[in-house]
This record gives C-alpha cells, sequence and structure tokens, in this order.
C-alpha cells in the first residue's frame, strides 16, 4: 500500500537532533529542510487521497470506505497544514540561535514535535493497515471456498464415476497399480481390445485426479488454519474497524471445529469418504463469509456482488468466443475456467439470496449450467464433436447474457439504496458513452457473434452437417453490425463499410450453397477486416475526448492497465507486433468515457491472438 511506504520514509526522516554544539545548528537546518520535504510529501499523500476519493464518490460506489479515507485525509491535513509547519519554525529558529539555551529549547521542542507526528503518522499507519486486512480478509476466505468447492465437485464427480465402474477407491488403486505405466495401444479393427484400452485410460485418470484433488485438500487444509489465526488476531484487537463482525467469523470458524473439519478431509483416505467433511468446510466457510459480510451496507455487498457477476460474465463471453476452435490443452484450459465459474458463483449465490432471493435462485442455476458446460468441455473428442460444440458455444454465450443481466439488476437495487439514503438524489453515474462510440461498442460484439456462428457453420459444413441456420444466425449478426457501423457515422472509416458490404455478399454466396466453405473463409476474413478497422475507430475516438478534455491525469483503467491484468493474460504469445502495439496502448491516458471501448479492443485483441495461435 502506498501509505505504507509512505510511513516507511517517515521513519526514516524523523531524526531526533539533540546532537553536538557547532555541528547542532547546521544538523538543525539540515532537518528543516527535510521535515519541508516530508511536509510536502505528506499534502502530496492528502491529494493523492482525496483523488481516490473523488472517484469513489463520483461512481457512487464503496460508502464505508470513503468515510474511512476523509478520516485519513483530515489526519493528514492536520499534520501537514499545521504540526509540520510548526516543527520546521522550531527548527529554522534553533539554527539562527545563537544563545545555548534558546538554541536547546527550540531543539528539545522540536524533538518532542518529531515524535509526536512520527507517532500519529504511525498510528494512521495501522488504521489503514487495519481497513486493508479488513477488505482482503473477505476476499482471502471466499478465494478459498471457491477452491474447496472446487475440490469437492472434482470428488463428487470421482464417486459417481467410481459408481458406474462398480468399484471402490481401493480396488481402482491397486487395479492401476497392476497396470503398466504406458499403457499397449490396440491392434487396428480390435474392438474389445480398444474398449479395454480406454478403461484402463479412464482409470490411470481418476487415480490421477485423486492424487491432485488430495494434494490440494492437504494444501487447504493449511490455509483453514492460517486463516482461522488471521481471524482471531483481529477479532482480538480492539482497534479493528470491524471486530465486531470478525469476532463472530472466528466464533464461526471455532465452534464449527473448521480447523477440524479440514483435518478429517486430509485424514479421510481416499476421495468418497473425504466428501462429507469437505461439505462441512465449505459450509463453515460460506458462514463466515456471511458474518464477515455483516460489516459491509447492502449498498455495498450489491455492488460488489454484481461487480463479480459482470466480471464472471465477460470471462464466459470470452470462452464462448474461444469455443469453436479450442483442442488440446486450449480445451483442457477452457474447461477448467468454466468449472472454476460455476464454482464461483457456487459460493456468490448464498450472498445474493441474501439479498435478493430471486436472482439468488439465478445464481445457484447459473452455477449448474456452467458445470453441465463444463462437463461438455471435458469430452475427449470435444472438437471433433461439431453438435456439442456448437450447443456449448450457445450455452456459454446465454449464461454470460444471463449473469450481465443479473448484474445490471443488482446495480440497479444498489443504485436505488443509494438514492433513497440520499434523500431521492440520484447516485453519481458511471459516464456514458457517446453515440458514436456506442455504436462502435454495438458493432463490434455484434461482428464478434457473426464470427463465431461462421466459424460453427464452417464445422459443420466439412462435417457435411446442416449449416443453413448458422450461417443465417451470421448473416443476422453481420446485419445488425452493419446498422450499428452506420450509426457511428464519421468515425468509422469508409475501409469498414466496404468490408462489411464484402462480407455480406460471400455469406449470402455461402447461404444460398454455393462453394459454402470458400465463401465462409472469405466471409471470416472480411470481418476481421472490419473489426480492425472498427477498432482503430474506437481509439481514435479516445484520443480525441481525451485532447477536448484536457486530462492530465490517468484514468483508473489506465492505471490498471499499467499494473498488469487478466485481460493480457492470454497474451503471453502474441507477436512482437503485438506486443508493441500492446506496449503502446498501456502508455494511452483514456478518457473515462472510452475506458469500457478500449477495454472491448484488448478483449478482441486477446481473441484474435489467442485465435491466431490455434492451429
Amino acid at each position: 500500500m502506498k501509505s505504507i511506504s509512505f510511513i516507511a520514509s517517515v521513519t526514516i526522516l524523523l531524526l531526533p537532533v539533540l546532537a553536538q554544539q557547532e555541528d547542532e545548528r547546521t544538523g538543525a537546518y539540515r532537518a528543516s529542510v527535510s521535515q519541508t520535504t516530508l511536509q510536502t510529501n505528506t499534502a502530496r499523500m492528502k491529494e493523492d487521497l482525496a483523488a481516490i476519493i473523488h472517484d469513489y464518490e463520483r461512481y457512487g460506489i464503496a460508502a464505508v470506505e470513503v468515510a474511512k479515507l476523509k478520516e485519513s485525509v483530515a489526519s493528514l491535513d492536520g499534520i501537514s497544514g499545521h504540526d509540520m509547519p510548526e516543527l520546521v519554525q522550531l527548527l529554522l529558529d534553533a539554527s539562527r540561535s545563537s544563545e545555548g539555551t534558546g538554541f536547546r529549547d527550540n531543539l528539545e521542542k522540536a524533538d518532542g514535535g518529531q515524535k509526536q507526528i512520527q507517532t500519529r503518522l504511525r498510528a494512521l499507519a495501522d488504521q489503514l493497515s487495519l481497513y486493508s486486512d479488513q477488505a482482503a480478509m473477505q476476499k482471502r476466505v471466499e478465494d478459498l471456498a471457491v477452491r474447496q468447492a472446487a475440490a469437492l465437485r472434482v470428488n463428487r464427480g470421482i464417486a459417481k464415476e467410481l459408481a458406474g465402474l462398480g468399484l471402490t477407491a481401493e480396488q481402482l488403486k491397486k487395479e492401476v497399480a497392476a497396470l503398466p505405466a504406458d499403457l499397449p495401444g490396440p491392434q487396428r479393427g480390435d474392438e474389445e481390445g480398444k474398449r479395454v484400452f480406454e478403461l484402463n485410460r479412464k482409470k490411470q485418470r481418476l487415480t490421477t485426479e485423486m492424487a491432485r484433488v488430495a494434494a490440494e485438500q492437504a494444501a487447504l487444509e493449511k490455509e483453514t488454519g492460517l486463516v482461522t489465526t488471521a481471524l482471531a488476531k483481529v477479532a482480538e484487537d480492539p482497534m479493528a474497524p470491524a471486530a465486531t463482525h470478525f469476532k463472530q467469523a472466528f466464533e464461526t470458524a471455532r465452534s464449527n471445529k473448521l480447523e477440524e473439519q479440514a483435518r478429517s478431509a486430509v485424514q479421510a483416505g481416499d476421495s468418497i469418504s473425504a466428501i462429507p467433511a469437505q461439505e462441512g468446510v465449505s459450509g463453515t466457510l460460506r458462514s463466515i463469509i456471511a458474518a464477515l459480510d455483516g460489516a459491509r451496507s447492502n449498498e455495498e455487498r450489491l455492488r460488489d456482488l454484481a461487480s463479480q457477476l459482470s466480471d464472471l460474465s465477460v470471462k464466459e463471453d470470452g470462452l464462448a468466443n474461444r469455443t469453436p476452435k479450442v483442442w488440446g490443452e486450449q480445451k483442457n484450459r477452457s474447461m477448467r475456467d468454466q468449472f472454476a465459474i460455476g464454482d464461483r458463483l457456487e459460493v456468490l449465490q448464498d450472498r445474493i439470496k441474501s439479498l435478493d432471493s430471486g436472482n439468488g435462485a439465478k445464481t445457484a442455476e447459473a452455477s449448474t449450467r456452467a458445470g453441465e458446460l463444463g462437463e461438455a468441455l471435458k469430452h475427449e473428442d470435444f472438437h471433433d464433436n461439431v453438435p456439442l460444440v456448437s450447443s456449448t458455444a450457445d450455452g456459454q454465450k446465454q449464461l454470460a447474457k444471463d449473469m450481465s443481466a443479473m448484474s445490471e439488476a443488482l446495480e440497479a437495487q444498489a443504485n436505488q439504496l443509494a438514492a433513497n439514503a440520499n434523500g431521492s438524489a440520484q447516485p453519481a453515474q458511471e459516464p456514458q458513452l457517446s453515440p458514436e462510440a456506442a455504436a462502435i461498442q454495438a458493432a463490434m460484439k455484434q461482428l464478434v457473434d457473426a464470427r463465431i456462428n461462421v466459424e460453427l457453420a464452417r464445422r459443420q459444413n466439412a462435417e457435411k452437417l446442416d449449416s443453413k441456420s448458422r450461417v443465417e444466425q451470421s448473416r443476422q449478426n453481420l446485419a445488425s453490425g452493419t446498422e450499428e457501423a452506420k450509426k457511428a457515422g464519421a468515425a468509422v472509416g469508409q475501409e469498414v463499410h466496404q468490408a462489411l458490404a464484402d462480407a455480406d455478399q460471400f455469406s449470402k454466396l455461402a447461404a444460398t450453397g454455393d462453394k459454402v466453405e470458400h465463401n465462409l473463409y472469405h466471409t471470416n476474413e472480411k470481418i476481421n477486416e472490419a473489426l480492425a478497422g472498427l477498432q482503430e475507430a474506437a481509439i481514435k475516438l479516445a484520443a480525441q475526448q481525451q485532447q477536448q478534455q484536457g486530462q492530465g491525469g490517468e484514468s483508473p483503467f489506465a492505471a490498471a492497465i499499467q499494473a498488469g491484468g487478466p485481460v493480457f493474460s492470454n497474451l503471453t504469445e502474441a507477436s512482437d507486433a503485438q506486443r508493441d502495439a500492446l506496449s503502446l496502448l498501456k502508455q494511452e491516458k483514456t478518457a473515462p468515457e472510452y475506458e469500457t471501448m478500449v477495454n472491448q479492443y484488448i478483449k478482441n485483441l486477446a481473441e484474435e491472438t489467442q485465435d491466431a495461435a490455434s492451429p
């Protein structure tokens, strides 16, 4: 945290200055210079905090955090505006004093003043640390609950497969131990040999999964112990901002015997036996989360949940965009990401249900659907099963839309609570895109969907399946995207409109059944050209808006990009040219109104990079 490093610099600069005679006056003067520098840094810190408060209030969020930051600003204001100038004057007077008594009096007063300031700054740093720890603790417990949900899900899946094989976990281990590490493949045409080979490979896979989940459960046992200790530490601190709720959370962990539950899950011996203890750990962690939630207002909780659902929606949409082409390790990564979304939703459902029972039920349903989509991706022949690929991509798209709708509903409720608290005054809203930017964003979204449907149609055509429905869906997306691009007016260049017109012609020919693969290939090519042009137009609009507003500061989006983030995690295999482009993009100071647009640009670029890496 920036404030903590600041306090470290305070400790270095606040030096006691009861020194020796002749050098004391020089030391006093130097100390006055250092103190002036520190005063400037303290004032700058106060301005930084004020800027953060402004951003929070601008978006009408985090009222409790804002109140805490305002307290910090008030403390820094008193220190930098009153205490420090007074101290500087004492040091200057001491450096100019010719009388030993006056010199020592001023120096002793300055030394006492320094110690008081140091104490206040350290207290402020401790207070900010507590606020930070409180916010981090809930996320830590929630992330732990998600991991436990994942381990429980895997074990339940193993139990189901073992039941299908008619084996216990112990019997499975013995059978796999008797198999060679490298299974010999069956002879061509040997159906029985093929069946036995697939069965033995499945048994090996289950054994590997059992070992992995056992290792994860052992790690979870250690981390639940650390969390319990951390909860106890904060609960015992009378200065903690939410000590009551931390005490409740700790009491939940203690009374439910969380550490004992976690230990039992490890000592169970096999996946099936561990399930009851895992369920206990999962339930206790959720109860702890509920207790910690009590420290926050309903508005804050709603906004947090809305934000998480929005993030999950974006991730789900990204998975849908990649699904038509995933295979091998890419497919396995998508499968893991899909299951992870379901696990997160499972943990969130209780928090949402406590505020909105209707959307809580929808979240539970969404979690189940996410798991089913993960099971679809788990199929070894997924890439070659075109109908399964198509239905999975459709399901992912719909799930992304549903989560986005739930996010908007929770955000609307938060806004209403804020309005009620402010005497019906509407909270500050996120800056809206200009009509041109909104049109470009809508066009890009339609064209990305068109590209997915074109790819699925190509796969269906290659497998001699009926692709007409997919071609028609892509044409509808293309038509909608074309109309949105027209709404952007002069912001979109003629080359984009020409690419869209060409894509329409190629797709029309494909719809008639004429050279379907050839025409769909060129449809996709032209769609990509149009997307590239729209992305360029979005960046130009952002730059123009930046210049018009004359903003010198960095937007929250630009700061997030500078620090790195999940949006770039898929770009590790990008070409040199793409990395250079991203490097330049990181340096952009984007107007807040265009953050969503530029975010979409980078998201599309990430998808393009992953597509380019696919064979």
